[in-house]
C-alpha cells in the first residue's frame, strides 16, 4: 500500500512539474499568430510584443533573459505571402547557457539578416554593362550557394542593466576550372564568392517600477566578388574581376512604461540604412576599362505607439505605427558628352496607419490560444530625374499593405494584410508553438484529410528552457 502511495504521488509531482515548468514560449510562429508581418527577408515581429525570444535576433542583450535556452525556427507549410516550406532563410536556432547570474553566453547557427545575396543582382547587371560578359564566365554561374551564417553572443549584468553583444561570419564560394585540349594552351580559373561580417550590440535596463527601456544597433559589411583568369600571354589573358559591397546600419530602441498593474504603455522606434556600389577590381589584357557606374541606397524608419495589457490568464499587444522608406539608385555610362548624364531613380513608401494587434489566452495551464490582425495604409511614389533634363514622377495609393516595422524594414508588397490563429503548448521546460494555416482554416487540417497539399501549420517554434 505504501508502495502505491509513493508512485502516485511521485506520478502527481511529476506530472505537476510538467504542467506548471519554467517553459519559455515564443518565436516567430507566436509573433505571426499575434498580428506580426513579415519583414525584410527573415525576421517577423510585433513590436508591441516585449518579452518573447525573437528579440534575440534584433538585441543580443536578451540572452539574458534567455539564458539556458535552446529554440529552433523549424518554419513549416506554406503561408500565402510568406516564405514557404523548410528552405534557406526559415530553419534556424540557437543555444544559450548562464555561468552565474551576470554572465550568458549563446549561439545562433542558420540565421542570415543580411543582404549579401542579393548584391548578386545589382552586381550581374554592372558586369553585363561592360560589354564583355562572355568573356567572363564566372559570371554566367549565377550566384554561389547562401552563405552559412555563425553568430557568437555574450550577455553580461551590470546593476539593473543587460548589455550584450554579438559577433557573426557568413560565406560561401563556388570555383571552377577549365583547362582546354591540345594544342591550346590557355586554362582559365574562375572564382564566385560571398562573405558577411556583422556586430551587434545591445542593452536593456530596468528603470524601477516594472519599467524599462532597452536599444541596440548593428553594423554589417557584405560582400560579393567574382573572379575570372585566364592563364597565358597577351590580350584578353590575366585576371578580370569585379565585386560588389554592402554596408549595413540599423538601430532600435523600445521602452516598456508600467503605466498600472495591467497596462504596460510601449513606444518604439527603428532605423535601417545601407548603400551598395559594384566596381571593376581588375581587367583582362587588352581590354579598356569599363566607365558605367552605379551606386545604391536605402533609408527607412518608423514610429510607433502601443502596449500590453495583462489580465490573469489573458495578454492583449498592439499599437500604431508610421513607417518610411526610400530607395535610390543612380547610374551613369560615363561616356563621352551628352552620354555622360546621371539618372536618379528613387521609390518611396510610407504607410500610416499600421496596425498591429495580437491576443493570447491560456485557456490551460499548458495551452494557449491565439489571433492577431495587421493592416497599413500606404502610397508609393517612383520618380526618375535625368542631370540637366526633366523629371518624371508617379504616385500611387495602396489601401493595405502588409507592413510591421520593428527594427527591419519591408519591401512595399501590395497586400490585404493579415488576420491569424495559432496556439501554444509547453510541459516542464519544453515548448512548441505553431501558427495555423490561413488555408487550413478554409479548406481543412492537412493532417487529416486535406487532398491538396495544404499543410495544418505555417510555421512552428521549438523551445526548451533547463534553468
Amino acid at each position: 500500500m505504501r508502495k502505491r502511495l509513493t508512485a502516485v504521488v511521485l506520478v502527481l509531482v511529476l506530472a505537476n512539474g510538467a504542467l506548471l515548468g519554467q517553459a519559455k514560449p515564443g518565436g516567430f510562429a507566436r509573433q505571426l499568430s499575434m498580428g506580426a508581418a513579415q519583414i525584410d527577408r527573415v525576421v517577423v515581429v510585433n513590436p508591441f510584443i516585449i518579452l518573447d525570444p525573437t528579440w534575440l535576433l534584433i538585441n543580443p542583450a536578451y540572452q539574458m533573459k534567455y539564458a539556458d535556452y535552446a529554440w529552433f525556427n523549424v518554419a513549416g507549410g506554406a503561408i500565402s505571402n510568406y516564405a514557404g516550406e523548410n528552405t534557406y532563410g526559415n530553419q534556424f536556432g540557437g543555444v544559450g547557457f548562464s555561468f552565474g547570474k551576470d554572465l550568458a553566453v549563446g549561439a545562433v547557427l542558420g540565421y542570415d539578416p543580411s543582404a549579401t545575396n542579393t548584391l548578386w543582382a545589382p552586381l550581374n547587371s554592372f558586369i553585363a554593362r561592360s560589354a564583355r560578359p562572355a568573356q567572363n564566365p564566372a559570371a554566367l554561374l549565377g550566384t554561389p550557394r547562401p552563405i552559412e551564417v555563425f553568430e557568437v553572443l555574450a550577455a553580461f549584468g551590470v546593476g539593473g542593466m543587460d548589455v550584450g553583444v554579438g559577433v557573426s561570419y557568413g560565406w560561401s564560394n563556388q570555383n571552377f576550372k577549365s583547362t582546354p585540349a591540345p594544342p591550346a594552351t590557355n586554362s582559365s580559373d574562375g572564382e564566385l564568392s560571398a562573405s558577411m561580417l556583422a556586430i551587434r550590440a545591445g542593452l536593456s535596463m530596468d528603470m524601477g517600477g516594472g519599467s524599462s527601456v532597452e536599444g541596440a544597433v548593428a553594423l554589417r559589411l557584405d560582400k560579393v566578388t567574382d573572379k575570372y583568369t585566364v592563364g597565358g600571354t597577351g590580350n584578353g589573358t590575366g585576371t578580370s574581376g569585379y565585386s560588389a559591397s554592402t554596408t549595413e546600419i540599423e538601430a532600435n530602441i523600445r521602452a516598456a512604461l508600467k503605466m498600472s498593474s495591467r497596462f504596460t504603455l510601449v513606444p518604439y522606434g527603428a532605423m535601417r540604412m545601407g548603400s551598395v556600389e559594384p566596381k571593376e577590381d581588375a581587367k583582362l589584357q587588352g581590354q579598356t576599362a569599363m566607365t558605367y557606374s552605379y551606386k545604391g541606397s536605402l533609408f527607412a524608419f518608423s514610429l510607433g505607439l502601443g502596449g500590453e495589457l495583462k489580465v490573469k490568464n489573458f495578454y492583449l499587444a498592439g499599437g500604431l505605427s508610421f513607417s518610411s522608406r526610400s530607395q535610390k539608385e543612380e547610374t551613369n555610362p560615363n561616356g563621352t558628352p551628352p552620354n555622360n548624364k546621371t539618372t536618379t531613380n528613387t521609390e518611396s513608401f510610407s504607410a500610416f496607419p499600421v496596425f498591429n494587434l495580437g491576443a493570447e489566452y491560456w485557456v490551460l495551464d499548458w495551452f494557449a490560444a491565439r489571433a492577431g490582425y495587421y493592416r497599413a495604409f500606404a502610397s508609393a511614389t517612383q520618380k526618375t530625374e535625368v542631370e540637366g533634363g526633366a523629371s518624371g514622377e508617379q504616385t500611387r495609393l495602396t489601401g493595405m499593405s502588409s507592413i510591421s516595422l520593428a527594427g527591419y524594414v519591408p519591401s512595399a508588397n501590395d497586400e490585404n494584410g493579415l488576420m491569424s490563429v495559432g496556439i501554444g503548448l509547453k510541459f516542464g521546460g519544453f515548448a512548441l508553438d505553431a501558427m495555423v494555416s490561413e488555408q487550413a482554416l478554409r479548406r481543412g487540417l492537412g493532417l487529416i484529410g486535406a487532398g491538396d497539399n495544404i499543410n495544418t501549420f505555417g510555421y512552428l517554434n521549438l523551445s526548451y528552457c533547463f534553468e
